[in-house]
């Protein structure tokens, strides 16, 4: 089998970037001061502050010297000194994140030379930690970085420590889980001794195996870890793959891409043919048998390491590879094998999608026809590969019948799907672009994201060997989408407009929140004020639907969505209202200027109403010459200067307020004109003589009149003058107000 790194494996376009060499150069011996001790790259603290804050249970212990490289992301990583001066490692891990309790308490037991001691573990300001002795000279990675392959010697003291340490963690059943040159620290480097480090994803199993779904550095993970399986053999491959790195001079997998590398294990063995060393290549080939049950262990390490040679159980072909099995032409190379062309092919995804599935025509029916050849109940699964052949031909998209067709060919192919690796840990960078239009997979991403969510991949992948929480994933998706379908079609009740349909961007949203409810949650309620502050207006039914929606993450995603709607409804009420605001404006414009126009008449008005009160002068001089032959001009000339500075200043004030309004229709002078006219016109009637006899006698009658009772004639003429303007005055106020009010209501 060719190696990895010199095959047509897909490949990053740069170099995989290598953690940077931790420790310094120098060689530490047993007579040194600081024996005892390794060194990870410290970062020194200047004046002894850190960007730490200790917890107080602990800063009253430990004083920090310096924080260490911590390549995870799980724990901060401290040197501290204690009160008796020594310096030690402090582990301070992230808050929610508590290494097993049982764990601790065994390695906290463990005594051996190859093992980092730990000191004292336990929980400080809500978070766990953990205190080991401190080892300044470096890592087994700082050994290999320095150039080259290393000699059988080194590597075989290398083997026989860790081999060491790993036997004692297993006697006590603890298995480390990520073993890989940066986990091996360095007590001394001549003569070379070395302790194993950080277990922060070691597991304490009271079984001899089990499953689990935690981390592990991929590049130095057995075939198993895919499929969940947890044993101590696990740590015998990362042994073996050390070994391997030792030998060549050169890091597994260094130059492929990390779904490149899970479709390796799962499916290929890992070549050894470059190990010169015959003795080391017998070991790594012990060492990276696929199967575990036939993998070198403790005891067939030790063996080797007195010199024997144990029986090596190859890793071979799958029994679906016969010799009867017609080959496959795929990417200029024929394959057998139904596990490598499913690691070949999805290695080439878009070309594989496209080339059979997309396009079809001749290039599916030879796929069809090969795969026909697997027709042996007793070896294939010949029911399932029938529902293949059909689906091929079916309207699914392309990369979905893609998954069906690895999943047939190898059903322990890892949670692959569009050529990236599908797991609860990224799924959330999918989603995120999903939504976000700048990123640069986007439309690729809301692809697999539909399908994901609309074609049942979600679920086939947690059938996968290592896809596991996809299943709790696909759970919560699932009951995150119904309580979105419920809440929508509450909501349409009220707004018929708003859409039921599940877009591109719900679909990530419910992934968002199948994922972690919490952060969604809080991400939508923190978008959702600022939407409604946006709105210009208030919309009632916006506010009743997040109501509603309290702190449910499906339901404030339903409010998200309804932003738009509502935005546009605000937007058209608020343009309603401007624009009759507007309108109102204008008329209040139109009828101010209407006023203005009226009241710019007042003085015109004015002299109308001092002409007419003149006119009235004239007629109440008559009367008091009338009053003088009566013998009784004095009271009548008080009380008709009385009624007409009474008269005139009503008409002076009507004149004012009505302005130009107030003559002809309202005016004094207008009255008297008509009256006068109407005298004169009944006069001219009733013939010459006739008409001079009316008048004669009625001036004779007022005579009489004044004589008998003075203020008479000036009060009847009050009383009328009264009666008539407050007919005029209520006349034009009802007059004004039903103007105003048309002018204003339009």
């Amino acid at each position: 089998m060719q190696d990895p790194a010199e095959s047509g494996e897909t490949r990053r376009e740069t170099t995989a970037t290598s953690l940077d060499p931790i420790g310094g150069g120098g060689t530490a011996s047993a007579d040194d001061d600081s024996a005892g001790r390794t060194r990870r790259e410290d970062v020194p603290v200047a004046g002894a502050e850190s960007l730490l804050t200790l917890p107080p249970e602990l800063a009253v212990r430990f004083a920090i010297v310096a924080e260490l490289d911590a390549a995870g992301a799980e724990a901060d990583m401290l040197r501290v000194r204690d009160q008796a001066g020594e310096e030690l490692v402090l582990k301070l891990y992230r808050r929610g994140i508590t290494p097993n309790r049982e764990m601790w308490e065994t390695l906290r037991g463990v005594r051996s030379p190859h093992i980092v001691r730990l000191r004292d573990t336990g929980q400080a300001g809500g978070r766990a930690f953990e205190v080991m002795e401190y080892l300044p000279h470096g890592t087994l990675r700082d050994l290999a970085n320095e150039g080259g392959a290393a000699s059988p010697e080194v590597i075989t003291e290398v083997v026989r420590q860790v081999a060491d340490g790993l036997t004692v963690l297993h006697e006590h059943r603890v298995i480390h889980r990520d073993l890989k040159p940066e986990n091996i620290l360095l007590r001394f480097r001549d003569p070379l001794r070395l302790a194993l480090a950080d277990f922060g994803l070691s597991r304490y199993v009271k079984q001899t195996a089990m499953f689990s779904s935690a981390g592990h550095t991929l590049a130095y993970s057995a075939p198993e870890t895919f499929a969940g399986f947890v044993s101590v053999m696990r740590d015998w491959w990362s042994l073996g793959m050390i070994v391997r790195e030792l030998a060549l001079g050169e890091p597994p997998f260094a130059d492929l891409v990390p779904e490149a590398v899970m479709l390796h294990l799962a499916s290929r063995p890992i070549d050894v043919s470059g190990v010169e060393d015959e003795r080391l290549r017998l070991l790594c080939r012990g060492l990276l048998v696929r199967d575990p049950d036939d993998r070198w262990g403790g005891g067939e390490v030790a063996e080797w390491l007195a010199g024997g040679s144990p029986p090596v159980h190859e890793s071979v072909d799958s029994p679906l590879t016969t010799a009867e099995v017609k080959p496959f032409l795929f990417g200029e190379q024929l394959y057998t094998d139904r596990a490598e062309l499913a690691a070949a092919m999805a290695e080439r995804w878009d070309e594989t999608a496209e080339r059979y599935f997309a396009r079809g025509g001749a290039a599916r029916e030879t796929l069809k026809t090969w795969l026909r050849q697997f027709d042996d109940p007793r070896i294939h699964d010949v029911q399932a590969r029938d529902e293949l052949l059909d689906r091929m031909e079916g309207l699914l998209p392309a990369d979905v019948r893609l998954l069906m067709l690895l999943r047939w060919l190898n059903p322990g192919m890892p949670p692959i799907y569009a050529g990236g690796a599908i797991t609860a840990a990224n799924l959330g960078a999918l989603a995120a672009a999903a939504l976000d239009p700048a990123a640069g997979q986007h439309r690729r991403s809301q692809r697999v994201v539909d399908d994901l969510t609309e074609h049942n991949v979600l679920s086939t992948l947690a059938q996968c060997p290592g896809g596991e929480d996809l299943g709790e994933v696909k759970a919560r998706l699932d009951d995150a989408t119904r309580r979105w379908q419920e809440i929508t079609a509450r909501a349409r009740e009220r707004r018929p407009e708003l859409g039921t349909s599940r877009t591109a961007d719900v679909k990530a949203e419910l992934l968002l929140i199948a994922l972690d409810a919490d952060e969604a949650k809080a991400r939508l309620a923190e978008q959702i004020p600022a939407g409604r502050e946006s709105l210009p207006v208030p919309v009632p039914w916006f506010d009743e639907l997040a109501r509603e929606a309290g702190d449910d993450a499906a339901g404030l995603l339903v409010v998200r969505q309804a932003l738009p709607a509502a935005a546009a409804e605000a937007g058209r009420i608020h343009r309603e209202l401007t624009a009759r605001q507007r309108q109102e404006q204008e008329r209040m414009m139109r009828w101010q200027q209407r006023e203005a126009d009226r009241l710019g008449g007042r003085v015109a008005a004015v002299a109308v109403a001092v002409a007419g009160c003149v006119l009235m002068a004239v007629v109440w001089a008559g009367f008091l010459l009338l009053s003088v032959f009566s013998g009784s001009s004095d009271i009548a000339t008080v009380v008709a200067a009385g009624v007409l500075i009474c008269q005139a200043a009503t008409e002076i004030t009507l004149a004012v307020t009505m302005g130009a309004m107030y003559h002809p229709r309202y005016s004094l002078l207008q009255k008297v004109g008509v009256l006068g006219g109407r005298a004169g016109d009944a006069v001219s009637d009733t013939g010459g003589c006739v008409g001079c006899l009316i008048v004669v006698l009625s001036a004779a009658v007022l005579s009489v009149l004044t004589k008998v009772f003075p203020p008479m004639v000036p009060l009847v003429v009050t009383a009328v003058y009264g009666a008539w303007t407050y007919r005029r005055w209520s006349g034009w106020t009802r007059w004004h107000e039903d103007e105003k009010r048309k002018a204003l209501e339009g």
